[in-house]
């Protein structure tokens, strides 16, 4: 009985690990603008980020 209790909590937590451990190792997806940028040359790509906080007056 505590076997089957056991099985019944580990297996569905090693399959999630599994697939967060697969996901974390799995390269980003690149996008078209990248893609695009790398094959002209003399292009350089702007990288979307947060430049600090918006100006509040």
């Amino acid at each position: 009985m505590k076997l089957q209790r056991f099985l019944v909590y580990s297996v569905p937590l090693f399959v999630a690990l599994v697939i967060g451990l697969t996901l974390l190792a799995s390269p980003l997806p690149e996008s078209a603008g990248a893609k695009a940028c790398r094959h002209i040359p003399g292009c350089m790509s702007i990288m979307p980020s947060f430049q600090g906080w918006p100006g509040v007056r």
